[in-house]
């Protein structure tokens, strides 16, 4: 894999830019379906002084100031892809910034159904957080929703749920609201050492399944779920087993809320990156947070 880079969805490219995408009027035009897409996820010179890496599908997201900056009504493409076969490609087979999942205008993030996804680096969608210096560029702004039940969300670098604690303001001015991550019931997310972090302030994490469809947080390298028509997530190492420790946690920092019901969170409590460097994490903690935990593992 990685022969060739991949589409591309930019931040703006499910937004008219004349102001009337609205409720009404939602602008999802972004489709790929019945498509065969194999041996992507390279690195492509985008100016004369830079190589990027992109995924076979690669979508974009505009941060809190940039969406502000753009007059956006959303944050960014939230496209439909259906029915495709992914295939020895390099890296993930779908990625999408944290803000991409954003739930407004009557759409959960991006629409996946129906995808076959074998032999890629990573056979699932990569939630794509761009790091420096071991501190987040891209924490989770919007109120997202993970609903695609039948792709695995992968976390290879942590996820920072924004608190907006101490009543910050974005860049016109006006006051900017805590990020919330909602994860519908089947829903199978994958770490590997990383976490999941609720910023001081407002941030909400919400993951309540059912009975017979329980959210699962578990390591990368765990066999046991899996989707897309495998259960070998983690195709870079084939040989590696679920352990514990294999991932952070699921951390609520003061002020922040949190509710997992019918849950279950497998092989966490071990090293994840903290200020530039590694700390080791509970599989939940909780500090000075509201959190319900229920009929949970």
């Amino acid at each position: 894999g990685g022969n060739w880079g991949g589409l591309v969805f930019r931040a703006d490219s499910d937004y008219d830019g004349l102001g009337l995408q609205d409720a009404a009027n939602p602008i999802f035009l972004n489709t790929v379906n019945h498509a065969t897409i194999t041996y992507g996820g390279g690195r492509v010179n985008i100016n004369p002084f830079e190589d990027k890496s992109f995924d076979p599908i690669h979508i974009e997201a505009y941060n809190r100031d940039e969406k502000v900056a753009a007059g956006a009504s959303s944050f960014g493409p939230r496209p439909t892809i259906t029915y495709n076969t992914f295939h020895n490609s390099a890296n993930a087979a779908i990625s999408a910034n944290p803000n991409n999942f954003d739930d407004s205008l009557g759409r959960g993030g991006p629409h996946i159904r129906g995808n076959k996804i074998t032999g890629n680096t990573f056979n699932g969608l990569s939630v794509r957080v761009e790091m420096a210096l071991g501190a987040p560029l891209d924490p989770l702004d919007a109120f997202a929703r993970f609903d695609d039940v039948d792709i695995v969300h992968i976390f290879t670098q942590n996820l920072h749920i924004s608190g907006a604690p101490g009543g910050q303001i974005t860049a016109d001015g006006t006051p900017a609201h805590a990020g919330r991550l909602e994860v519908a019931p089947g829903v199978i997310v994958k770490l590997g050492g990383t976490r999941i972090e609720a910023e001081r302030g407002g941030a909400n994490l919400i993951a309540e399944g059912g009975p017979s469809s329980p959210v699962v947080f578990t390591s990368i390298n765990d066999r046991i779920y899996g989707a897309g028509g495998t259960f070998q997530t983690n195709q870079q190492s084939v040989n590696s087993v679920a352990e514990p420790g294999n991932w952070g946690g699921l951390i609520f920092n003061a002020g922040s809320r949190g509710s997992l019901d019918y849950a279950k969170v497998y092989y966490a409590g071990g090293l994840s990156t903290f200020g530039g460097a590694s700390n080791e994490f509970n599989t939940i903690e909780i500090r000075q947070a509201d959190v319900r935990i229920a009929n949970s593992l």
